[in-house]
């Protein structure tokens, strides 16, 4: 697969070809990380039940993923086959990141298709010693080249609550690099994974476009009228 000209990465290679069943390959690799399907028969259900359980900080890390951390055993083996029944029925297709130097488990990114396989969503969560090292641009650069050059999406969505500093920094390096649409922010109820007593927040939403993203060219963009990506910049 040929890379586009903006991307962040090098290399992004498969394991196996995308199957029938599934638009997506199953395992791949970019430099620095090895993603792989969560299923009982690609991951350590003990080493991933390990960092969704004895994380030295679990509420700053999930509190904004909209699950919580597992009590026991059997929490993670429920995550686990909910996402491959995900995989196998839905178009969502999640995977467990590998830091490929020292073996370590990082996280968990997915990409969620329409019915028709016509849009993708983008998303993820990361152990926070894995922060701050651009893994996030790694992974959704790959993610990005397979939506748009092997599924042949029309557009990809990505967002992130107001309150997730780090994960809209992130955003945003690819998002320009990709020339990203400001598509707006929306309203959500938390939830009490994140509060005890629910509130609104905001989410802010973005798109990267197959013809954007074909054009190599530069730089966020917006399509709706009076508004700036920088509104959307979170200030304390």
């Amino acid at each position: 697969m040929k890379l586009h000209e903006n991307s962040f990465i090098d290399t992004l290679e498969f394991e196996n070809d995308a199957r029938p069943e599934s638009p997506v390959p199953e395992r791949f690799e970019t430099e620095r990380i090895e993603l792989r399907k969560i299923d009982a028969d690609q991951v350590d259900l003990y080493r991933l039940h390990n960092i969704f359980h004895d994380l030295d900080d679990p509420e700053k890390v999930f509190h904004l993923c909209g699950w919580e951390k597992s009590e026991n055993l059997k929490d993670t083996i429920d995550f686990v086959n909910s996402r491959k029944e995900r995989w196998e029925e839905e178009n969502r297709f999640e995977y467990l990141m590998i830091e490929k130097e020292s073996g370590e488990y990082i996280g968990t990114a997915y990409m969620n298709f329409s019915e028709k396989l016509t849009n993708c969503e983008l998303g993820y969560w990361m152990r926070k010693p894995f922060w701050g090292n651009e893994y996030s641009s790694e992974f959704s650069d790959a993610f990005i080249h397979l939506a748009f050059k092997l599924v042949d999406v029309n557009y990809i969505e990505v967002g992130c609550l107001s309150e997730n500093e780090k994960s809209l920094k992130a955003m945003q390096k690819y998002l320009k690099r990709y020339r990203g649409t400001f598509t707006g922010t929306n309203i959500v109820d938390s939830n009490a994974y994140i509060d005890t007593e629910e509130r609104t927040l905001k989410h802010h939403e973005f798109a990267i476009r197959r013809k954007d993203f074909e054009s190599g060219e530069k730089g966020l963009k917006t399509d709706i009228p009076g508004i700036k990506f920088e509104d959307t910049e979170v200030k304390r």
